[in-house]
């Protein structure tokens, strides 16, 4: 809350915020999140099981940032509104096999918009640009 709060003094302009889902409290932040009206957060490090449809049905676009095609598939089925594709060379918490899931996102394993990251971000020709996701997920 103190950095929602420090945030919120420093702009008037809409913000999101990122949530870690192996923290213990991170519904209790999730709560928070949808209270004080931050429209869209991204989703990482851990399952995302619980956060995804707490913070959807509260009105939150959710990004969920996914390692590997498997978690952003299972993301998509829980309600992401998009996913950030990272690949281990992001990290390394989850995903294996370095940047090499440019080719299943290519070939429309999801059904969202994908916004690259880290390496994979030079690699990916054939997505959305990340204000064309932006657009479509704000309708």
């Amino acid at each position: 809350m103190k950095n929602y709060c420090a945030t919120k003094e420093l702009t008037n302009k809409p913000f999101g915020a990122n949530l870690f889902a192996m923290n213990p409290k991170a519904l209790e932040f999730a709560a928070v999140v949808a209270k004080e009206g931050i429209g869209a957060v991204t989703v990482s490090g851990g399952s995302p099981k619980q956060l995804i449809p707490f913070l959807r049905e509260r009105g939150v676009k959710v990004l969920l940032v996914a390692p590997t095609v498997d978690s952003a598939c299972k993301a998509e089925v829980l309600g992401a509104d998009a996913i950030v594709a990272e690949g281990s060379e992001s990290g390394g918490v989850q995903g294996f096999g370095g940047p090499s899931m440019e080719d299943s996102w290519i070939k429309g394993n999801v059904n969202v918009g994908i916004l690259p990251a880290g390496q994979i971000s030079g690699l990916v020709k054939d997505i959305l640009s990340v204000k064309d996701v932006i657009c479509e997920m704000v309708g």
